[in-house]
């Protein structure tokens, strides 16, 4: 990937992130959502060859164990690997109801 698509993916992302504090998504700086519970979880994934991207994932923080202190405490993704903290998190809708 070329500068001038680097430069243009950092542009989308930095566009992504004013929109998405907008529109319900809550920073890890504010608060972070309870314990073991799933929720959407926003990354920016920067690579050698194409730059900076979004990256929405289902996910969970995890509770630290007995004994650690609160900055042990890990995110994780449902298949239960662990990942670097997202800048941003949404709760997950309720699932629908049947009749």
């Amino acid at each position: 990937m070329d500068k001038i698509e680097q430069m243009a993916n950092k542009k989308q992302s930095i566009a992504f992130r004013k929109r998405v504090s907008a529109k319900g998504w809550i920073s890890v700086k504010d608060r972070l959502p309870d314990f073991n519970v799933n929720v959407l979880m926003y990354h920016e994934i920067e690579t050698t060859d194409e730059g900076i991207y979004p990256y929405l994932e289902i996910g969970y923080l995890n509770a630290p164990m007995e004994g650690e202190n609160f900055g042990d405490i890990e995110w994780m993704d449902k298949e239960h690997n662990s990942l670097s903290s997202p800048s941003h998190w949404m709760r997950l809708p309720k699932p629908p109801v049947s009749p």
